[in-house]
């Protein structure tokens, strides 16, 4: 059980370091796509990575939050393709709002500002791919190997508190009124002890 747990944990953290390793990609494409469009490198454009690792992240939270609020008896494929479709238009929103404001902000008149944003509105439309492709890949296949272990835990669980529910409701119907006269004998010490 231990060494089951230990190898979902790695499993897991090397789905996240993926995705981080898939930002990054995608900050490394968009710099080259802006270098053939022939937009400068100032000295402002390194921030960009820090933003596109931000707005890659967020990504990645609100596929795996939607992630866990898909029923887990599904086929892997088909609960990540469920997961994208409830979040790709959230995505979607935040991606397209961002790189408009910052083609916006590339209207302006000083050249290291305007590649900075033209830097990061390429880099977060570049991110948002590598997000709806390579790391919604990476995902399905982290879904697709702990898929049947997470099945044997949930079912594992599902019988330990089906005996559980049962052993409790065997002795509430035994000792119910023993523990309501438990209660109420207790409660009315206690508010007695608060009156003297």
């Amino acid at each position: 059980s231990l060494s089951l747990s230990l190898s979902l944990s790695l499993s897991l953290t090397h789905t996240h370091a993926q995705a981080i390793m898939c930002i990054q990609l995608s900050f490394a494409w968009s710099f080259g796509l802006t270098a053939a469009f022939g937009i400068i490198f100032s000295a402002v454009t390194p921030v960009c990575g820090f933003l596109l690792l931000a707005v890659g992240t967020d990504d990645v939270f609100i596929i795996a939050s939607i992630l866990e609020q898909v029923p887990k008896d599904l086929d892997p494929v088909e609960r990540v393709g469920r997961a994208l479709a409830h979040a790709g238009p959230a995505i979607l929103i935040t991606t397209s709002t961002s790189a408009i404001a910052f083609f916006a902000g590339a209207t302006i008149r000083f050249p290291a500002m305007q590649a900075f944003c033209l830097d990061a509105a390429i880099g977060i439309v570049c991110v948002f791919l590598t997000a709806c492709s390579a790391i919604t890949a990476c995902i399905a296949v982290h879904e697709s190997r702990s898929s049947p272990i997470d099945r044997w835990i949930d079912q594992k669980r599902g019988t330990d508190k089906q005996a559980a529910d049962a052993e409790s409701s065997e002795s509430a119907d035994t000792s119910g009124w023993r523990g309501l006269s438990l209660s109420l004998s207790l409660s009315l010490s206690l508010s007695l002890s608060h009156t003297h």
